[in-house]
């Protein structure tokens, strides 16, 4: 048994963000890049793309309730 699916990346970064719609847009614009696979949140709008980049694949998911993994608060932010 394979570790690693057919035609899948050793490596899927997955991404996180607050608007999923334009980030697709964008990684098809500046990198070429292919949309696979489409899931519609349970609001219609998209929560989770995978997308292609060459040989590389990418996860994209939106923000969702009790997802750990979260945008940072860049007005927290405090400049160095």
């Amino acid at each position: 048994m394979k570790g690693i699916p057919e035609g899948a990346s050793v490596v899927i970064p997955r991404l996180f963000a607050a608007t999923l719609r334009r980030r697709l847009i964008s990684c098809k614009n500046t990198f070429d890049a292919v949309e696979r696979v489409r899931r519609p949140g349970p609001d219609g709008t998209v929560a989770h793309a995978l997308m292609t980049i060459g040989p590389a694949m990418l996860m994209i998911e939106a923000e969702w309730p009790g997802c750990r993994a979260v945008l940072p608060n860049w007005t927290a932010v405090r400049p160095w």
